[in-house]
């Protein structure tokens, strides 16, 4: 009797062989993702005695619906067999396979197990902390941040020689999809280049003893037409063929990383958005500029620049991302003296500012006060308001759109701009207020380019009073607003 009682097709096998520490497998809906990943655990657990292997899902319904029953198809058959039949361990004594429903754990003679465990958010790792995993398995990844897949990470170790695994399976789409998308699939570090299949091996060197040392990560594509099940196939291929939207269609069909199920803007090109400079006839000079802001100190801070060009032959002014500065654990001082070093010799209009900014950090000062201590002219942005959120939602896809010589009005200077054009093209609508964008994907860069282009486009709307600061007066802005006939009445009322 084969245990576990799967066939694994040629994707699969190639999933089990990896010798990478992480191994990512899927992409595409109906490859047998959840399949492989219970097959590899109780083959681990199998062959090492004593091995620990934890089953994470987003929600224990998850795991009581898809995970077990998955799991339990591969062992049923054996634990169905009499003793007598039971493969024989070195005691002498028949292997057998228990589940205990009050732990949530099935439990090997051997001294293996495998654990499944829910994680719905950062407050549940503590549940983790100091946990052993020898196996950690994760279904639906792209279901998780990036902060919480590290962390679970951590908890693989051993005290012995025992292989060390991490496994993951999922779909486009999700809260995670763009880390998920930038750790196994394509990396937007220009120095990092990954080939299906083929581990990529990440160096490190300890901090102590100077000992260099690798990580290995993989991705093992897969798609319905590799699921060994013929019927499977038919039926699987069949509904993915009838679903209407093309995104989501797209994404769970081909497994296409740059289309999901939910993306905000599905106008993004990269070919048309994404240039590798300014163009020849565009000089920062004779630009007007400005910056958009978004705060953060665990969460990264960014500023984002942007030049408003002269009208060019065609009589047409377009909109350029021209520069950001993407950061972790930086003080309020350490911003305001970079930037006010680079607008000393390119001057802007005004930096554009959350509400964030204009809380007090302790006594007077607040973020923005601190700017205004460096001569960083600045405005504070309505940043809070629904109204506002439609707005800059609605503003980026109309800068986004192609307009009548064929371009849109915006676009993005590539090697300056990589946090940007990363982000933006994978930003998810929100699961809970599905007009908005979620706020728990990376809307950092996102955020401080549509605080600005929300500021620009209509400084008597969205800019907030700023006493008793004594910024300049908002019409200033008058003569460079962007145009936004593109956006009709009946929008900004539904924006309301």
């Amino acid at each position: 009797m084969r245990l576990p009682d799967y066939t694994p097709s040629v994707r699969q096998a190639k999933f089990h062989a990896s010798d990478a520490f992480e191994a990512f497998f899927g992409g595409a809906a109906g490859p047998g993702k959840s399949t492989a990943l219970c097959g590899d655990a109780i083959t681990y657990c199998l062959k090492y005695p004593g091995h620990r292997a934890f089953f994470f899902r987003r929600t224990t319904v998850q795991l009581r619906q898809g995970t077990l029953p998955a799991l339990m198809l591969q062992i049923a058959p054996y634990n169905s067999l009499p003793d007598q039949y039971k493969s024989i361990m070195p005691n002498g004594k028949p292997l057998t396979i228990r589940y205990n429903g009050s732990d949530k754990c099935l439990y090997f003679s051997n001294g293996s197990f495998i654990q499944f465990a829910y994680c719905s958010g950062m407050a549940d790792l503590g549940n983790y902390s100091s946990i052993e995993i020898h196996w950690l398995g994760i279904d639906e990844l792209t279901q998780f941040t990036e902060e919480e897949y590290n962390f679970l990470k951590t908890r693989v170790r051993a005290g012995d020689e025992r292989p060390l695994r991490v496994r993951a399976a999922s779909n486009p789409g999700g809260i995670g999809h763009n880390w998920v998308k930038d750790r196994f699939i394509e990396s937007t570090d220009p120095d990092v280049n990954y080939e299906q299949e083929v581990p990529y091996e990440e160096w490190f060197e300890d901090e102590d003893t100077g000992e260099r040392y690798s990580q290995s990560r993989v991705f093992i594509p897969a798609y319905v037409s590799d699921n060994p099940n013929k019927q499977i196939r038919i039926y699987y291929r069949r509904n993915l063929n009838t679903i209407k939207d093309p995104q989501l269609r797209r994404a769970l069909l081909k497994g296409d990383w740059d289309a999901f199920s939910g993306q905000v803007f599905t106008e993004w090109d990269k070919e048309m958005h994404v240039i590798p400079w300014l163009p020849d006839d565009v000089d920062l000079r004779d630009c007007t500029k400005f910056i958009g802001f978004d705060w953060g100190y665990r969460d990264p801070a960014v500023a984002v620049w942007l030049a408003y060009a002269p009208e060019n032959e065609m009589g047409v002014r377009r909109l350029y991302a021209y520069r950001e500065i993407h950061e972790t654990s930086r003080t309020p001082k350490w911003w305001a003296q970079t930037i006010a070093d680079i607008i000393h010799d390119e001057p802007i209009e005004y930096m554009i500012l959350p509400h964030d900014c204009f809380s007090h950090l302790g006594g007077n000062n607040t973020i923005a006060s601190v700017f205004g201590d460096y001569d960083v002219p600045y405005v504070r942005a309505d940043s809070l308001s629904h109204a506002a959120k439609m707005h800059r939602i609605a503003l980026l896809h109309q800068m986004l759109a192609r307009d009548e010589d064929d371009f849109p009005t915006l676009q993005f200077v590539g090697p300056k701009m990589a946090n940007t054009v990363r982000t933006i093209p994978d930003l998810p609508y929100s699961e809970t207020r599905p007009e908005e964008i979620n706020d728990k994907a990376p809307d950092h860069c996102y955020d401080a380019l549509t605080y600005a282009l929300m500021v620009i486009s209509d400084p008597e709307g969205y800019i907030l009073d700023t006493s008793p600061d004594g910024r300049r007066e908002p019409e200033a802005f008058n003569t460079n607003r962007i145009p936004t006939t593109a956006i009709t009445d009946s929008e900004r009322i539904w924006s309301r």
